[in-house]
């Protein structure tokens, strides 16, 4: 058999190991026992698992390089007081810790209360950011309305 008879052989047996038949039916189509399919499948799924570890990990380095620059782009601000970038630097590092599971034995803390704002641009975009909301202008805002 040549090697372009059997690439397209290994195919089929994966196309119909996909679809969902068993490996004496496969062994039936391609005129192959049973065990030989299997093998032809697991190679096949070893192959491709170490292709998904090499996307995987470009994926994350992609990631990581948007996450740097989007951050190091807010740090700066948000050290300077602009609520907004501090709030969006705090979501990332809450997300990052996720990603690298930091949060695994902790318990999860309360996401804070939050309030749309309107972007203040004035690019008539209507775009919003949520800045958190005190609990004191809570307990303020309460008392004015009962009195």
């Amino acid at each position: 058999m040549k090697a372009a008879e059997r690439v397209e052989r290994e195919q089929r047996i994966l196309q119909l190991w996909i679809a969902g038949a068993s490996y004496p039916r496969i062994a039936q189509v391609v005129e192959l026992s049973a065990r030989q399919v299997e093998r032809i499948v697991r190679k096949a799924l070893a192959e491709g698992a170490s292709r998904r570890a090499l996307l995987t990990e470009e994926a994350l380095a992609v990631h990581q390089e948007r996450f740097d620059t989007l951050f190091g782009a807010h740090w700066g601000r948000a050290l300077e007081g602009d609520h907004r970038s501090a709030e969006l630097c705090r979501r990332m590092l809450d997300q990052s810790a996720k990603l690298h599971g930091l949060y695994a034995d902790a318990a999860p803390l309360p996401a804070p209360t939050t309030t749309p704002l309107t972007s203040g641009d004035g690019d008539g975009h209507g775009r919003e950011s949520e800045e958190p909301v005190d609990e004191l202008s809570k307990l303020r805002a309460r008392r004015d309305t009962a009195g």
